[in-house]
């Protein structure tokens, strides 16, 4: 609990050091004549826990995937773009509800033996972002998902613009919308 204050126009930020909780927010705005109004907002956190944790952002950016190919357990709790070549081999990723993984264009991800799953409320799904018109001998933007991998907990599993590329072999999309 405390007391934060604000001006006018100036945003308060509050941080909740846990990965998962349902907290309480009361809101009291008071003007220049000594007016008050209150409102009450329930507010619920949900972020995935595992040995790895990455927050979102571009794939080139994440130390964890410098090498190119994951291998271990993961949970994405922010929008990640896949802008670099990534295979994640042998691994279970754990991703937070709303989370969208979006494969850039010329780019391709490669699901090897793994799970991707919902760690609470289902996930957006991987956007493959290809684009049109594909010259020949350009790159495609494509993710393949093989070798008894599980795309699960999603609202929409896979989709593709325009030009995107998937294949899927002997693995399984269960539980997507």
């Amino acid at each position: 609990g405390g007391t934060l204050y604000a001006t006018t126009g100036n945003p308060v930020n509050a941080t909740w050091n846990a990965a998962t909780i349902t907290g309480s927010l009361t809101v009291t705005v008071t003007n220049s004549s000594g007016c008050k109004a209150t409102a009450y907002q329930t507010v619920s956190v949900q972020c995935c826990t595992a040995p790895q944790i990455s927050d979102g952002g571009n794939a080139s950016q994440i130390a964890i995937f410098t090498s190119g190919t994951y291998t271990g357990t993961l949970a994405i709790n922010g929008n990640l773009t896949i802008d670099k070549n990534l295979t994640i081999l042998n691994s279970t990723v754990h991703i937070a509800p709303n989370v969208i993984i979006s494969i850039n264009p010329g780019i391709k991800l490669t699901i090897n033996n793994s799970t991707l799953d919902a760690c609470k409320d289902m996930w957006e799904g991987i956007f493959i972002n290809g684009t049109t018109p594909v010259q020949k001998g350009d790159p495609q933007t494509t993710l393949i998902v093989t070798n008894n991998s599980f795309i699960k907990d999603a609202k929409y599993a896979v989709w593709a613009k325009e030009a995107g590329v998937y294949q899927i072999d002997n693995s399984t999309l269960d539980n997507n919308f």
